[in-house]
């Protein structure tokens, strides 16, 4: 039975491979191609076990990343068991960055199947990005359609994602739970915990004014050692997204005391 479940993921693999096309918006090129929805079919999902699917690094604050310019996420797994598929959906602010390029990582590649991955023999990971509304969903699974296939195990990279600077800001880079999950070798569907990403190229800018002055630093002040839900919490002085305003803050402004952003 499970030989059959493992055959159907490797043959729908063949299907997206066959009508696989290119996603092109200006500096972008990733492949647009339908993703795995259909292998979970009839599957019940499991409570998470410990397993972790997780942005690293999970801040990029840097005032220097001006439009135009690119940096590189990568998304990790952790403490999963016999993993033999997966599928990651994230999410991210349109105005400020745009999707360049999804690389796929080590983690599967460590399996033992003469065939290796999606991504090996295709030279790309399997993914629908759409920049327009500032969403991609990738995924990547072992081919092995063999009796007693097995997954990998442990912790490592699932992919790297490069981003392009497209505005002045601050976003998300948040990772949907309803479509992210994790499939072993018996087809069986984990739903892993998360931890989102975040990019802000305009640390110590409290009102985006363009600049950081005396006014932000008035601001702080104000907002010192707030967080959400208090009467003097200011999302707009919590610059790497902690949750609250304190001394990191203080030194992204600091750091970046007179910047002119335009």
């Amino acid at each position: 039975m499970r030989g059959r479940r493992i055959l159907s993921v490797v043959i729908l693999l063949s299907i997206v491979l066959i009508g696989s096309g290119v996603f092109a918006l200006g500096v972008v090129d990733v492949a647009k191609i339908p993703v795995l929805n259909s292998v979970i079919s009839g599957v019940q999902p499991m409570s998470p076990g410990g397993e972790s699917v997780f942005v690293n690094p999970s801040k990029v604050v840097d005032g220097s990343l001006r439009p135009g310019q690119k940096f590189t996420v990568h998304v990790n797994v952790s403490t999963v068991t016999n993993l033999f598929t997966w599928q990651v959906r994230m999410s991210w602010n349109k105005t400020v960055l745009a999707l360049n390029k999804i690389t796929a990582g080590e983690f599967l590649l460590r399996t033992t199947s003469a065939n290796k991955t999606a991504a090996y023999q295709l030279g790309f990971t399997i993914n629908s990005t759409d920049n327009a509304n500032g969403v991609s969903m990738f995924a990547e699974s072992i081919l092995d359609s063999s009796v007693g296939a097995t997954g990998v195990s442990g912790s490592g990279r699932l992919a790297s994602i490069e981003f392009q600077v497209v505005g002045n800001g601050k976003t998300v880079l948040n990772i949907t739970m309803t479509e992210t999950f994790l499939i072993d070798s018996a087809g069986t569907t984990i739903q892993p915990t998360k931890t989102n990403g975040w990019f802000n190229n305009i640390p110590g800018d409290t009102n985006y004014s363009g600049k950081v002055d005396g006014t932000d630093l008035s601001a702080i002040g104000l907002a010192w050692l707030s967080s959400p839900g208090k009467i003097t919490w200011n999302p707009g002085c919590d610059f790497d997204n902690s949750g609250k305003v304190d001394g990191s803050d203080l030194s992204y402004l600091g750091l970046y005391w007179l910047k002119k952003y335009w």
